[in-house]
């Protein structure tokens, strides 16, 4: 027997859905028992390791390595708690904007798409302008300019702009499917399109739990500067109280930052979704 598929999902969301040996997340990951059955290891969590097939094949049948493996594990989970889970405890009075107004914004010389832009108040109001711009370009390449080839990738390129003269650029790619359809699904709050097929296949009870995982959020990463896999940029949204946030992020890779953070209303993250889905992000396969 392999593992129940909820224990499949659980650790695969701790792991962020990547290996706990290589990281890399280009790699499928799946889950592994650490003590094969057939030496009495049991179907349960404890003895669940994420590996991706080739980190399986050459260290997933060495006794000598489960401890490693476990080790390797456990350390994992720690690094992407702190990525899946920004449990950031805001103090009260705190004043993180509130993204509430959007608009369309148009193409440029440097990036030939149209874009939108969300404000945490009405743009057109020069008596009160907003305080917090964001605005996103849909892209296929990472690069910029016209006339590019297309390479069927799908990047976000994020810029935000504060009033108080704070400028954050940062691109983040969907690497597969998975980011495209877990971001999706988090904007949509469960929209049965956007479901995965193994999601769609499976009873009632495991679609609720995996819509309800996805309000601990999803992240899409930039390319990281150094084989360190925690720097580079991030854009994460997640819910925590009752309230969509997000954190638009870029780390060294001594793990310091800058980051920005703002909630945005079911309005914004619906024609973030309706964006995505017309400028061809939800749509096709992921590079």
């Amino acid at each position: 027997m392999s593992f129940p598929e909820s224990t499949k999902l659980t650790v695969k969301r701790k792991a962020d859905f990547s290996c706990c040996w290589c990281r890399d997340r280009h790699n499928k990951v799946d889950v592994h028992h650490i003590i094969p059955e057939a030496q009495g290891g049991s179907d349960e969590e404890d003895n669940a390791a994420p590996l991706c097939g080739s980190c399986h094949d050459k260290y997933g049948g060495n006794p000598n390595l489960r401890k490693e493996i476990t080790l390797r594990r456990d350390q994992w989970y720690e690094i992407c708690a702190k990525l899946i889970n920004p449990q950031y405890g805001w103090p009260i009075g705190l004043d993180v904007p509130v993204l509430s107004f959007s608009r369309a914004i148009p193409a440029t010389s440097s990036v030939p798409t149209v874009g939108i832009q969300f404000t945490d108040k009405d743009p057109g109001d020069s008596s009160n302008p907003p305080l917090l711009y964001v605005t996103t370009h849909f892209k296929r390449s990472r690069y910029f300019g016209r006339n590019l080839p297309d390479e069927d990738e799908k990047w976000l390129y994020v810029e935000t702009n504060m009033r108080f003269a704070l400028n954050l650029r940062i691109q983040v790619q969907a690497q597969n499917d998975r980011d495209v359809s877990s971001l999706m699904v988090f904007l949509t709050k469960g929209e049965e399109r956007y479901l995965p097929d193994f999601v769609r296949a499976a009873p009632p009870e495991l679609r609720r739990q995996y819509i309800a995982d996805l309000d601990r959020g999803w992240a899409l990463y930039g390319p990281a500067p150094s084989s360190d896999r925690g720097s580079g940029d991030y854009l994460r949204v997640w819910r925590e109280h009752a309230e969509s946030r997000l954190m638009i992020s870029t780390f060294t890779p001594t793990h310091a930052g800058i980051s920005i953070h703002a909630r945005f209303t079911d309005a914004v993250s619906s024609k973030f979704a309706h964006y995505l889905d017309e400028a061809g992000f939800a749509n096709g396969d992921a590079a």
